[in-house]
């Protein structure tokens, strides 16, 4: 009984980690494409541009 229904709760496991960063990646995606911006032109800004990076 254990041994049938472990790919069952592991299928379903993944699917809600899934969906977890799936949520996660609408708010956190835009932050962390606005972190990078901001370090490429703090790094830009300061005359090493993209070595810095």
């Amino acid at each position: 009984m254990c041994l049938s229904l472990q790919p069952f709760v592991l299928s379903l496991f993944l699917l809600l980690l899934l969906l977890f960063f799936h949520l996660c990646g609408y708010f956190g995606e835009g932050m962390l494409i606005h972190i990078i911006t901001n370090r490429y032109l703090s790094a830009y800004s300061s005359g090493q541009g993209i070595r810095k990076l």
